[in-house]
């Protein structure tokens, strides 16, 4: 019996220390929750200012954490602005889920996921990222969106995303004794909500578009369940799709590539036309990876995409 009692209180350990591990020591864990606490905390003093005024959100992977600047879409459509995207580790029903949880009758939510989750098959499933971040926040059923999406949250799953894994344990061990730490730092915070980075990629190459994308079944049920759950607290839905760097000589295919996808999202979300088609050429435009933008890049995508999206607002 005392076997057993230290078996079970062994086990008991153990995964308390790979939770730590996991969730509350994992550098970029803790990063992107310190970055979600500001943002709520800048969400919650706007609506407190002007209690009746909409917020305009933004919301999708990386790309659109580092490419939306809030300021210039505020100056633009004369309502705050913020920018809620995270890594696109947390998987889309969890990046579209925490942004309509912060959204509220009258708001725009303005959808920027990459191409690459609408284009191909997925189960979307859910990762430790996610897990990490709903955790923290005290609501585990968001890692898989729960609440917008009809999706729940296994024991299974819940234990398996509590345990670290060897690449994970090899990176933070890296990291530890390097110095080198998570890429980000508090000071890369922008105005409500952008990323800045000012490390550099070299080797980075450009991701060019060759085949024409169309929307797959499972992008398709993900937006319209998305949609449906906007439509049901009045939030308005817009999608934007991201820029990527792209190589000159293959840029127009690559804009021809994107526009069956984006015609078919149109005809569930409303899509943004700023212009783009998800393509960029200019490679001084992008720090650290071929869809994180400069604060140049991101100046000037912010100011296409703002002006459009005033239009659109003016003719609502």
């Amino acid at each position: 019996m005392k076997f057993l009692l230290k078996l079970i209180a062994c086990a008991v350990a153990a995964y308390a220390l790979s939770l730590v591990m996991t969730i509350w020591a994992n550098p970029e864990v803790r990063f992107w929750r310190d970055v979600q606490v500001r943002r709520q905390a800048e969400i919650a003093t706007a609506r407190a200012r002007v209690p009746q005024a909409p917020v305009i959100l933004f919301t999708g992977g990386s790309s659109t954490a580092f490419s939306i600047d809030p300021a210039v879409v505020e100056s633009a459509c004369g309502m705050p602005a913020f920018n809620l995207a995270l890594p696109a580790a947390a998987a889309p029903r969890y990046l579209l889920h925490q942004a309509l949880e912060q959204a509220r009758a009258g708001d725009i939510v303005v959808v920027g996921l990459e191409s690459d989750f609408l284009a191909d098959e997925s189960a979307y499933p859910a990762g430790m990222f996610a897990f990490g971040l709903a955790l923290q926040e005290g609501r585990p059923a968001a890692t898989v969106g729960n609440g917008t999406f009809p999706d729940t949250l296994g024991l299974r799953d819940a234990l398996n995303f509590s345990r670290p894994g060897a690449r994970y344990l090899i990176t933070l061990a890296y990291r530890g004794l390097s110095g080198k730490g998570y890429r980000y730092k508090a000071s890369d915070y922008r105005h409500h909500g952008r990323i800045e980075t000012a490390v550099t990629n070299p080797a980075m190459v450009p991701h060019d578009v060759l085949s024409k994308q169309a929307l797959s079944s499972s992008g398709k049920v993900l937006l319209t369940q998305f949609r449906d759950a906007a439509a049901l607290k009045k939030v308005r839905l817009f999608y934007a799709m991201p820029v990527r760097w792209t190589s000159t000589e293959n840029a127009e295919v690559s804009r021809s590539a994107n526009e069956a996808l984006l015609r078919e999202i149109d005809a569930i979300i409303p899509v943004i036309d700023d212009g783009t088609r998800g393509v960029s050429t200019a490679r001084a435009d992008f720090s650290d990876s071929h869809q994180h933008l400069t604060a140049q890049g991101s100046l000037a995508r912010s100011q296409a995409l703002a002006g459009k999206l005033a239009e659109l607002l003016g003719r609502l």
